[in-house]
This record gives C-alpha cells, sequence and structure tokens, in this order.
C-alpha cells in the first residue's frame, strides 16, 4: 500500500511470500543499525537517509511482519506556508508568529497523525534569526534551513549502548540553552490530546507519575508551563486545519480555563474576539502586536 495526501491505495506490486518480506524488513532495521527478532520485534527508528522506519514482526505481528516507511519532507513547511495550505488564516499565522517573537510557551495537541510536529516545526521555523533552536525528537522528523539549529534524537538501548530517553535529551538542552547564556522560555510541545483541557490533563498527569505531589499544585504548574494551545486535526483528504487557538489563564479543581481566540466554525477561520492578556507587555518590549487579528 502506498499512502498519499491521506489515502492508501494499492502499489500494484508484492512479495514473493511472506518469508521474503520479513528478511527484507530484516535487512532494512540491519542497515539502520538496529536489530529486529523475537525478543525485540518493534522497532521505530531513522534511516540514514531520513527515512523513518516503523516495522513489527512476530510474536507482535499476528498476521506477518508489516512495514511502514515515511519519507520526510524537503523542508518544514513555514506558517506562511500552512495558510497557502488552508491550515489557518493569515490572522492566525500572524498571532503565532508573534508568539514566537515574544516567546510564548506554545502547545501544540491533536490526535496520532493530525500534523502537530508540522505545526510545531513551523512555529520553530518562525523564531527570529540569530536565535538558537534545540528540537528534542524521539525519532527525528524536523528539516529546518537554518544554521543556529541543534538536532537531538533518542536512541534504542542495544547490547551495547545503553537507551538515550528524552528526559535525557531534556537535560542537555537546557545545558545547552544555559551555556549558550540564552533564555529558555519560547518552548514549543507537540503531544497528543484531543484539545486543549484533554493535552493539559494529560501533561498533568504525566507529571504526577514523576513527580508525585497534590493535583491542585500540579495543575496550577502545569497551568503556569504553557500559554498558548494550538488544536490540530487532519482531514480524511489528507490536510491539515487548525480547529483552536486557546490562551491558557488558569485551572480549577477539575480542568483548565482557557480563552478560545480563533476558532474553526461552519468551514471558516474566525477569531473570537478575545485578546490574549500578554498583548499589553509587547508594546512595551518593541514587539509589534497587531490587535486587528482579533476582530
Amino acid at each position: 500500500m502506498v499512502g498519499k495526501a491521506g489515502a492508501l491505495r494499492g502499489s500494484g506490486k508484492a512479495f514473493s511470500s511472506d518469508d521474503v518480506f520479513e528478511k527484507v524488513v530484516r535487512r532494512l532495521v540491519a542497515e539502520a543499525g538496529a536489530t529486529i527478532d523475537e525478543v525485540r520485534p518493534l522497532v521505530d527508528l531513522r534511516m540514514r537517509d531520513g527515512t523513518r522506519l516503523t516495522a513489527a514482526v512476530s510474536p507482535v505481528a499476528a498476521r506477518g511482519a508489516c512495514l511502514v516507511l515515511k519519507k520526510p519532507p524537503a523542508q518544514t513547511p513555514s506558517l506562511a506556508d500552512l495558510v497557502g495550505q488552508g491550515a489557518m488564516s493569515p490572522g492566525m499565522a500572524d498571532f503565532l508568529g508573534t508568539c514566537v517573537t515574544a516567546r510564548r510557551n506554545v502547545l501544540v495537541c491533536g490526535a496520532p497523525g493530525s500534523g502537530k510536529t508540522t505545526v510545531a516545526g513551523a512555529l520553530a521555523a518562525a523564531s527570529p534569526l540569530g536565535e538558537r533552536v534545540v528540537s528534542i525528537e524521539e525519532v527525528a522528523e524536523l528539516s529546518l534551513k537554518r544554521d543556529e539549529w541543534i538536532q537531538l534524537e533518542t536512541r534504542a538501548g542495544t547490547g551495547r549502548n545503553p537507551a538515550i530517553d528524552l528526559g535525557q535529551l531534556l537535560d542537555v538542552a537546557l545545558r545547552l540553552v544555559q551555556a549558550l547564556c540564552a533564555s529558555i522560555d519560547g518552548a514549543v510541545v507537540a503531544m497528543t490530546g484531543e484539545g486543549a483541557a484533554a493535552a493539559l490533563g494529560r501533561l498533568a498527569m504525566l507529571a504526577r507519575l514523576t513527580a508525585p505531589g497534590g493535583d491542585g499544585a500540579t495543575r496550577e504548574l502545569v497551568a503556569q508551563a504553557f500559554e498558548i494551545v494550538i488544536h490540530v486535526a487532519r482531514w480524511s483528504d489528507g490536510t491539515i486545519r487548525v480547529l483552536a487557538i486557546e490562551e491558557v489563564v488558569g485551572c480549577t479543581d477539575t480542568t483548565f480555563d482557557t480563552h478560545v481566540l480563533f476558532q474553526l466554525r461552519d468551514g471558516a477561520f474566525v477569531a473570537t474576539g478575545t485578546v490574549p492578556r500578554f498583548y499589553a507587555e509587547l508594546e512595551a518590549r518593541g514587539i509589534p502586536a497587531d490587535q486587528a487579528v482579533f476582530r
């Protein structure tokens, strides 16, 4: 099967047998420097040419070995590109560009395969030239055309090499930024969650797992950590749409308080008229901020 523009179609070609196909999967994984077998039947990695390879063999693949190859884009789309593709309105792109310039912390959420990484990459690419950009991914997919970019990627453990997880990479990234005497604010995080409340709630749950504490205190920390949440979805034709952009204004005992700034309503992107609270300070800092985008 071949996937393009969000749809699957037959390739018109097939392997001579399941055994031959599994041998091809094992060879591709080996060429990428990893191993797939009964002990490690799942792999998710990046090949030398940047292609993302995800594969499974028995005993977890009940109907035979399976393989997915995902070619990376030559360059991550910009916010202007996403406007041209119908993913967001010009006003939304203008606002998100201001958020990046003002170093707001942004959470991008949506279902798996919704385009979260694409939107997060566009935000990273919008950062002013000369600013350090450090990306952390389980499997590297971003492609930013800038010299100030440091790309970090997790590594699965093998018999000879220990695993390197996201937590370790985050520690390294923070040290890199501090060593460069740069600010740590302006984070862009992509994670699974259908909407602001679900994504922020999931973050709070993960925070409690790693650092057990009071539920209320954890919610407050999460509410303070992010100021903007972008909810992304992918249509059946493969196009990406931003369903909503919300400002995080606080939390309650059971959920998070947000103000919807933009939303997709009846097939059109509209502003709600609400101006985010941090816009009041931008003019004093010399950052252009056009409030007309909210009207």
